[in-house]
């Protein structure tokens, strides 16, 4: 989508001879009148967000599952660690969050969950539609990882997703640890998106930015507010986005 801009112009002055409507005065000829600059001033940007938002239906959001991890952490790569393994296992507790990312509570909180859950060893699986509202290159920028996280987007993030494609795979490495992905779409549509995020011992966390070709933020950590770029399904009128398979029952 091209960038709106708007233009400041001169207005044009147009000059004529004066001429006397009586025969036996003079004619008072024109006279000249300064040059002026061109119309060359630069452009400024639109005071107006670029990047429209979809249409909402309380769809706002990600769909969520926690599960037990029982694979320990043994050094570089997470050796032994699959993330399609919970493809058809049963979660212990589900949700919807606007937000995804975050470190768990000392209470046990997350995504604020009224129930508490584990907060070592454990996996975090999340799905959701992006509303890809320009065409281009769009970053995902994942952060603050501990111990994994494995990204899908595409066809593949609403089926057929597996440890062998994708997207990125971040995991810790003596430190928080950092990756990013760029995916070249289409611009108005809905594009499927599958983080799974896992811990083992110790402490966890991670960060999910994404931002748009033009600049826009439309998903940030720790931003409760502007992530509703971010969807479960479609409205009716919008680009046909269907709700994902429910959890423990993916292909």
């Amino acid at each position: 989508m091209m960038r709106n801009t708007r233009t400041l112009g001169l207005l044009s002055l147009a000059t004529g001879v004066l001429s006397s409507v009586l025969p036996f005065l003079p004619s008072i000829p024109s006279l000249p009148y300064p040059s002026y600059p061109s119309d060359d001033y630069p452009s400024y940007p639109p005071d107006y967000p670029t990047c429209a938002k979809p249409k909402h239906c309380s769809n706002v959001g990600w769909d969520w599952a926690e599960y037990p991890n029982p694979v320990t952490y043994t050094g570089a790569g997470y050796p032994g660690f699959r993330g399609d393994v919970y493809k058809t296992k049963a979660p212990d507790h589900t949700g919807v969050t606007t937000v995804i990312g975050g470190v768990p509570s000392l209470g046990g909180s997350i995504y604020n969950y009224s129930t508490p859950v584990p907060t070592t060893y454990f996996a975090l699986n999340h799905h959701a539609y992006l509303w890809a509202c320009e065409a281009g290159d769009w970053r995902f920028d994942i952060g603050r990882v501990d111990d994994i996280v494995q990204l899908w987007v595409g066809d593949k993030a609403y089926s057929g997703w597996a440890d062998e494609n994708t997207d990125a795979r971040v995991v810790y490495n003596a430190g928080s640890s950092a990756g990013s992905f760029v995916a070249t779409l289409r611009g108005g549509g809905f594009v499927p998106i599958r983080v799974l995020f896992a811990n083992a011992q110790g402490g966890g966390a991670f960060q999910l930015n994404v931002t748009s070709p033009g600049g826009t933020v439309v998903h940030q950590t720790g931003r409760n507010t502007e992530n509703d770029y971010f969807v479960r399904y479609s409205c009716h009128g919008e680009p046909h986005a269907p709700e994902f398979a429910p959890f423990g029952q993916e292909a």
